[in-house]
């Protein structure tokens, strides 16, 4: 199960950026999943949080990224 989510947003072929609160840093609106949320709930939630801009699920084109943490580079 997937820990963490994120959010692409384009509008005439402009991205949406968020500054981060903890290090200043500009990144895409994502953030943790709960315990009870599928992973784009966690999406929608995420980006209203940190931007204001209200979608929902059926906005969301998914795209699935899994990374596996126990190779070893």
């Amino acid at each position: 199960m997937p820990n963490g989510t994120g959010i692409i947003v384009k509008h005439e072929d402009k991205f949406l950026v968020v500054q981060r609160t903890d290090n200043g840093q500009w990144t895409s609106p994502g953030g943790g999943i709960e315990d009870y949320e599928r992973p784009d709930d966690a999406a929608v939630r995420e980006l209203l949080e940190e931007s204001g801009i209200a979608v929902t699920r059926e906005d969301l084109i998914p795209i699935e990224l899994i990374v596996n943490t126990e190779r070893k580079v």
